[in-house]
């Protein structure tokens, strides 16, 4: 054998046991993560009571705390320091379990509201119309399909206007019935929406006087425009976000938000050949395969 041959076939070694490695860690990943079932009544049980909101008010406080100490600065409306520990000591001792799950749930829908601002954000400042949709389902369509190809629905229907799009799934308050809010950066026809009926609101504009708050009227029209933004996204990524948690006490299933994927997102992979080896790449450039092409190696 030649130098280069065994350079070559050490190289496709090393590639594969390296890839095996990464395989079989995945697998045990994975594993662990069904073994350890969620259990979802469980937090539609916690989220039916009050304690996520006690929870939070007990954190802002103690947040609060330490944003003083550290840079002088006050946060108002929050709990004194001492009575937030004493509730959080009480709260502890009474059910542990029960206030752990809520710090849980409350540090998630911290992180959907936070990754939710982002979106709408870039909604408000690229889009000139940025849109709420509430889409409904006929009786016909609830009943002769799951929740699962509704979803898909609703995806593939905003998917049509734009790659630029968050949705979630709703209940209703009286009758608990299914639909879905979304927000979307175009004008969208709701006549096309075919398995219900669809709402849409366009976003309140800076330029409107008549809808910008009273709060904001002294000041000048670039100011207005900005802080007006500012309270859109915070107000609809709140509300988009809470919704999930309003999903999971309904049917104490994991209720997931829908993102849009733009089309250049879908293509993950990237094949190269040279002479002696195919390398197939993920999209951040690691190697992912390594599978030998040349017609002398023993296989």
């Amino acid at each position: 054998f030649s130098k280069s041959r065994v350079i070559i076939d050490l190289a496709f070694v090393v590639s594969g046991v390296r890839l095996w490695q990464k395989c079989v860690i995945q697998k045990f990943k994975m594993e662990v993560y069904f073994l350890a079932k969620i259990d979802y009544s469980y937090k539609a049980q916690v989220l039916s009571t009050d304690l996520c909101k006690k929870v939070n008010q007990i954190d802002k406080a103690i947040y609060a705390k330490h944003l003083l100490d550290t840079t002088g600065e006050l946060l108002t409306n929050t709990l004194d320091y001492d009575t937030a520990l004493r509730e959080r000591c009480f709260l502890l001792e009474q059910d542990e379990k029960a206030y752990l799950e809520a710090e849980k749930l409350n540090k998630a829908r911290y992180k959907r509201v936070t990754r939710l601002k982002t979106r709408i954000s870039s909604m408000l400042r690229t889009s000139p119309t940025v849109v709420f949709l509430t889409l409904t389902f006929t009786d016909k369509v609830l009943k002769n399909t799951t929740e699962e190809t509704r979803r898909q629905y609703v995806r593939r229907f905003l998917s049509e206007y734009s790659e630029n799009f968050v949705a979630n799934i709703d209940f209703g308050a009286k009758n608990h019935r299914e639909h879905y809010h979304a927000v979307i950066d175009c004008k969208v026809p709701t006549k096309e929406w075919q398995f219900g009926h669809a709402l849409a609101e366009i976003v309140q504009a800076p330029e409107d006087k008549k809808r910008v708050p009273k709060r904001y009227l002294d000041l000048s029209a670039e100011e207005q425009k900005r802080l007006v933004k500012q309270d859109h996204e915070k107000r609809l990524s709140k509300y988009i976000a809470k919704l999930t948690n309003h999903a999971i006490k309904e049917t104490t299933r994991r209720s997931a938000i829908i993102y849009s994927s733009p089309k250049n997102r879908s293509k993950r992979q990237e094949t190269t050949k040279d002479d002696d080896l195919l390398v197939i790449r993920t999209k951040k450039g690691n190697h992912a395969l390594l599978i030998a092409c040349n017609d002398n190696l023993p296989f």
